[in-house]
């Protein structure tokens, strides 16, 4: 067999898109899926790893979720020594736990929101940047400012197709001191000779990579805009929203017995205060996916003080009612419409909004 016919650990045949920083050779994780272990990780490190899940949840169909005992192959953390480093890249071969360590007292702090993204990232099946073929095209390396028991981390992968532009802004992108010796850097930026630094969240084309590799449904990413184009809906009277829910969050919320979705409505007004909210409700279905939409309608919003349609949000509740609801999703921006007729203010004061961006809702406990 071909080493690039991959298999799951369901034994089904996966074909990895070699794209960007992506791993030719890695095996994807089943559906995207993948279960960790917390155990021995203190709360405040559990709260910054939670972030990083939600920041590679939020732009692609990658999905954490907490182990159970179906799971052949889940990932842990360790604290051994003093590097951050994953025990493999993309899906083990064998079964059982693949770490991620999170060493203390070396170079950097392996516990910050950049650092556990990268490792996540390696995880999820991508290599670091700096080890592409182009990358002399974007860096300069320093290798004898490398330590050199740690040179090898700098070897070039003929193998990764290099279709998605070099970024040393990706996650994947290691700062500029990466393993130096001495004060002296190991990389700089070709383009303005500064020092390398990524941000703590992986960008739009480590995003990229990794939606081509799991041939990601656009619809199970969330948007990227402030707010969403909503059409003025003909029934003046009320509000509409269809909308789709992932299956991960399906399951997180029957598992905490949360059988019902709540959606409110924020109205904003032209004075302070005054602000409202109307709300609908709908039973949780027992399926989801790209084909299976919800629909909620609402109130339209208040006449008065030219309140309109701010944005809106989603809860899973107990019951079809307000203080059932337990757990709040994220918001969703709903765009002003400015009616031409200055005595009529904004438009939207009642939509009519198909989301065609799927709805990821869940606790990583």
């Amino acid at each position: 067999m071909d080493s690039r016919d991959l298999v799951n650990a369901s034994g089904q045949s996966l074909e990895l898109e070699r794209r960007g920083s992506v791993d030719p050779y890695s095996q994807l994780w089943a559906g995207g899926i993948i279960p960790y272990d917390f155990a021995g990780v203190d709360s405040s490190l559990a709260n910054t790893i939670r972030d990083a899940f939600n920041d590679w949840e939020w732009g692609t169909c990658i999905r954490f979720v907490p182990k159970e005992e179906s799971h052949t192959s889940w990932i842990d953390f360790q604290f051994q020594g003093q590097d951050c480093f994953a025990k493999s890249i993309g899906l083990p071969q064998a079964p059982g736990a693949v770490s991620i360590n999170l060493g203390s007292g070396g170079q950097y702090d392996c516990t910050t929101r950049n650092r556990v993204n990268n490792q996540l990232g390696k995880i999820i099946g991508m290599r670091p940047e700096e080890t592409r073929s182009d990358r002399d095209l974007s860096i300069n390396v320093f290798i004898e400012n490398v330590k050199p028991e740690k040179r090898f981390l700098f070897d070039i992968d003929e193998q990764a197709n290099i279709s998605i532009p070099y970024d040393i802004t990706s996650i994947m992108q290691d700062p500029g001191d990466y393993f130096a010796q001495g004060t002296g850097l190991t990389m700089v930026s070709i383009a303005n000779g500064q020092t390398i630094a990524p941000g703590d969240r992986p960008n739009t084309r480590d995003y990229e990579a990794v939606n081509n590799a799991y041939r990601c449904d656009p619809s199970t990413t969330s948007p990227t805009t402030n707010c969403l184009q909503a059409p003025v809906s003909s029934d003046y009277d009320h509000s509409s929203y269809n909308f789709k829910v992932d299956q991960v969050t399906v399951e997180f919320a029957k598992s905490q017995g949360w059988h019902y979705i709540g959606l409110r409505q924020h109205c904003k007004s032209n004075l302070n205060d005054q602000d409202t909210d109307d709300w609908g409700f709908a039973d949780i279905l027992d399926t989801s996916g790209p084909d299976v939409t919800y629909s909620i309608t609402t109130d339209r919003c208040k006449k008065t003080h030219d309140r309109h349609v701010k944005y809106y949000q989603l809860y899973l509740c107990s019951s079809k009612k307000e203080e059932s609801c337990a757990y709040s999703c994220d918001q969703r921006g709903i765009c002003p419409v400015q009616s031409p007729d200055s005595t009529v203010g904004v438009e939207t004061k009642s939509v009519s909004f198909t989301d065609n961006w799927m709805w990821i809702c869940h606790y990583h406990m």
